[in-house]
């Protein structure tokens, strides 16, 4: 069948890699095959990389499946599969000489539709925007909002599907549902610059976020433009054109959002790894646990308690975090050594500050 035409094709492609798909010429059914070998490629790639992670392994095994989504739907349109067919039922009489009596046979015969019309585009986007819509949900922990969401962007490719095959027949109703999609559309952008936005500004992720929802808006905007521009709307795109575009897009928009989305979980993880202000700026090595953990060691030694109203007459001593510790680590410092005054900075609050029993107070 066509796995083995597809075999034999590597030895005369003229007669089967090129000519596979009635009504687009040669340059655009190859650009089909190209569309089919990035996304494996990608695949591969992002199989590669969740395989050498131990971190992000939803966000990565959710990416591979958005390009292998898209991988299979272009192997089917480059085989010539998941296009529009045109069906025509041919009857023919015959009349036996024996008996005298006529017999009606018939055979439904079905064509390639051209200018052809690809329902698995359609079908693909069904399967992969979905995915990208949870993580960008994901990315700004908002996944309570993603049903609202995924709804939306199905009743948006849905109408502008149904309006492709109608687009012929009943233009009057295809145009009507092309409206309906992009007014889904505008309640998805709502979407994403809303409550999704809202959440992101909680989870401190708003700059992150906001690169990629950016990214989103502005790329999945050309594709209803495209839509009105190529034979299903005002005809002003040549078929082949319009082919080759779908292809540059799709490879914009999966590829820009998957090494955006890493990129940004990778600068989180980096912010997440550094050391804390506090600990920067006393010198302590490690994370904000081994922080933490220096200054309950230094609290400790130096058993800070509020001033009392009593001492309010003298003038305080500022004691800190950073002077605490400096006090904990440094062993050279005597029992009865006073505390350098340039150590004594970046003051929070009052306290009085008492050594053991015998020592002076510092």
């Amino acid at each position: 069948g066509e796995i083995d035409a597809f075999f034999r094709s590597f030895f005369n492609t003229n007669s089967y890699l090129y000519d596979s798909n009635k009504g687009i010429g040669s340059l655009a059914n190859v650009f089909l095959w190209g569309g089919f070998l990035t996304f494996c490629l990608v695949s591969i790639v992002l199989q590669w990389i969740s395989a050498r992670r131990r971190h992000a392994q939803t966000t990565l095994l959710l990416l591979t499946m958005n390009s292998t989504f898209t991988m299979l739907g272009y192997l089917t349109m480059a085989f010539g599969h998941g296009r529009k067919y045109d069906h025509e039922a041919i009857f023919k009489t015959e009349q036996v000489e024996d008996s005298g009596s006529i017999l009606f046979t018939g055979s439904i015969v079905s064509t390639p539709h051209v200018p052809p019309l690809f329902y698995a585009r359609y079908v693909t986007w069904m399967a992969s925007t979905p995915t990208s819509i949870f993580l960008l949900c994901d990315f700004a922990n908002a996944r309570r909002q993603f049903p609202v969401n995924a709804a939306l962007d199905f009743l948006m490719i849905l109408f502008g599907l149904i309006a492709a095959l109608l687009q012929e027949s009943q233009p009057v109703v295809a145009w009507f549902l092309y409206t309906l999609g992009m007014f889904a559309y505008s309640f998805l952008i709502h979407q994403f610059l809303g409550p999704i936005l809202h959440a992101a500004v909680a989870s401190k992720r708003f700059n992150g976020y906001i690169r990629l929802v950016v990214f989103i808006i502005s790329s999945w905007s050309i594709y209803p433009l495209l839509w009105l521009l190529s034979d299903k709307g005002m005809h002003l795109l040549s078929t082949d054109l319009e082919v080759m575009l779908y292809i540059f897009l799709d490879m914009w928009v999966k590829l820009g959002f998957t090494f955006m989305l890493l990129n940004e979980y990778r600068v989180l993880a980096r912010k997440e790894r550094a050391p804390s202000a506090w600990a920067k700026s006393n010198g302590v090595n490690g994370d904000n646990a081994a922080a933490k953990g220096q200054d309950e060691k230094a609290k400790k030694v130096l058993k800070l308690k509020p001033m009392e109203p009593k001492d309010q007459l003298i003038k305080p001593k500022f004691v800190t975090a950073r002077t605490a510790s400096w006090a904990a680590s440094s062993s050279a410092l005597s029992a009865r050594s006073r505390i350098p005054g340039s150590q004594l900075r970046d003051v929070a609050v009052p306290v009085k500050a008492q050594l053991a029993p015998g020592s002076d107070q510092v």
